[in-house]
């Protein structure tokens, strides 16, 4: 893992993109928003995902 890319909770990627956390979820089940399991079952996002899908510092490159 790159640690120079934090790993947000979905609550957090929730907040950021102004979804509830059930739409990030769902975007995870679909695929369009990659994301990391952790060994006890959760999930989390990259910061850098996260940050194309706002537009920011890139274009938005959801799924990567």
């Amino acid at each position: 893992m790159d640690i120079g890319d934090p790993l947000l909770t979905p609550h957090e990627t929730a907040r950021l993109l102004g979804v509830g956390v059930e739409s990030v979820g769902r975007w995870r089940r679909a695929g369009l928003l990659a994301s990391v399991q952790l060994p006890g079952g959760g999930y989390r996002y990259r910061t850098s995902v996260v940050e194309k899908i706002l537009g920011t510092p890139g274009d938005p490159q959801v799924g990567e």
